[in-house]
């Protein structure tokens, strides 16, 4: 019998996955007693979810309509690759030094998974994770969590985007390969260079569509496909 702390986490664990993975979509309803009968839980464990849901922001809390998926308008969109395009550089000028030989290895893991994944939320989730093994060998707590909040929200909203770029997967994989070969190589100034420019697509992309609509209310991203901040 799972403890209330761990069913709390093991509810969060779960659903955390199915929204990354697509299986429910931004804008649909969380509802909780239907949630807490397919995971065998009591309600109390999966409210509590949905509390740590909301503040990694993957859901909205509303007191009158209940709990849905969040959708990010493009603005909202543009500025969390803005703050990964500066807290994750500077982070990996602190992580490349302390990289040991099983972090690398599990970032040349994740870039060979990445290459045989199927185009799909998937290769979001790899994606994330790749970013955040490098992250992690900085041991800076607060970073960290910031960044894994932002991929978290990026892995959601952005996937489509990079759909709308030819190319752009086999980019992105090329990139991944320079920027685990940098930290190889134990160059923290050319891994924060490379994950800055890895960033840049998708925001160029993102500003354009803000430009064509200069207020970003558009409510989500348009679609869900392949990549992230690819």
């Amino acid at each position: 019998m799972r403890s209330a702390k761990t069913a709390q986490s093991w509810a969060t664990d779960v659903l955390r996955e199915r929204i990354l993975l697509g299986l429910i979509q931004p804008g649909d309803r969380l509802r909780q007693v239907e949630i807490a009968a397919e995971l065998g839980l009591s309600t109390t464990p999966v409210r509590e979810s949905f509390r740590s849901l909301a503040t990694e922001g993957l859901v909205a809390i509303d007191e009158h309509r209940g709990v849905a998926v969040r959708k990010l308008t493009i603005a909202e969109c543009i500025e969390m690759q803005e703050l990964i395009a500066l807290v994750e550089p500077d982070n990996l000028r602190h992580a490349v030094p302390l990289m040991d030989e099983a972090t690398l290895a599990e970032a040349d893991a994740l870039c060979r998974k990445m290459s045989r994944a199927d185009v799909g939320n998937s290769y979001a989730l790899l994606n994330r994770e790749l970013h955040l093994t490098l992250a992690r060998a900085s041991g800076r707590h607060r970073a960290i969590a910031l960044l894994a909040e932002l991929l978290t929200l990026s892995a959601l909203h952005v996937p489509s985007d990079s759909a709308r770029l030819p190319g752009r997967r086999a980019q992105s994989q090329r990139e991944h390969r320079a920027l685990v070969d940098a930290a190889r190589a134990g160059d923290g100034e050319e891994a924060a260079r490379l994950a800055y420019e890895h960033c840049q697509p998708i925001l160029r992309l993102l500003r354009n569509d803000l430009e064509r609509d200069r207020d970003g209310d558009v409510g989500r991203v348009p679609g869900r496909s392949s990549g992230t901040h690819l």
